[in-house]
């Protein structure tokens, strides 16, 4: 059930429906507790890897939004947060992913609380603040920077109708091919 929920996706609701088909019982509410007594029972694991993502040196961090239907007191179409944290630690990747109805400062400020060295990141303010205050070095995403640098090429335009447009665009050119050549020797 496990797998099939967070590995697969499948929703606890099409499982009950599968186990029904081979006449098994199962109700969603029981599914859903098992779920639960799960997560209890692996949090000194969790937070295991808590502490050797804190002390990686290392840690890449994004959020994205997603939708919780049935969440007390919001409505179901309000955007909830899934923070995503990675860090690796002796060789050993480390992967975490937290739940916030927010995309407030505050989470990866608590997320982060006792990380010391590099924390990588998007160009969301919350992650510069938080370098800034926990005396971390923040490095930029390759990707997020190569999106300015395409976007700059595409708001060129006509170079012979702006002056100075073919040195622009020959500039976000080469900053569009050192990245290439990045990502070529990354793969």
């Amino acid at each position: 059930v496990t797998v099939s929920k967070y590995v697969d996706a499948m929703p606890l609701y099409r499982q009950e429906q599968i186990l029904q088909r081979y006449g098994i019982d199962l109700p969603r509410a029981t599914l859903a507790s098992w779920m639960v007594k799960l997560g209890i029972r692996v949090q000194p694991l969790l937070n295991l890897m808590r502490d050797d993502l804190l002390e990686s040196g290392f840690v890449q961090c994004d959020e994205t939004p997603f939708q919780v239907l049935k969440e007390e007191g919001r409505r179901a179409q309000s955007l909830s947060y899934l923070w995503a944290q990675r860090g690796d630690l002796e060789g050993r990747p480390i992967l975490l992913f937290d739940y916030d109805p927010s995309r407030s400062a505050e989470v990866p400020k608590r997320l982060l609380a006792g990380f010391g060295g590099i924390l990588q990141s998007d160009g969301y303010e919350a992650y510069g603040s938080l370098a800034s205050s926990l005396g971390l070095v923040h490095a930029g995403c390759w990707a997020h920077a190569r999106r300015k640098f395409d976007e700059a090429l595409k708001g060129q335009g006509d170079p012979k109708k702006k002056p100075g447009g073919s040195t622009r665009k020959r500039k976000a050119s080469q900053a569009l091919a050192f990245i290439r050549d990045l990502y070529r020797i990354d793969k």
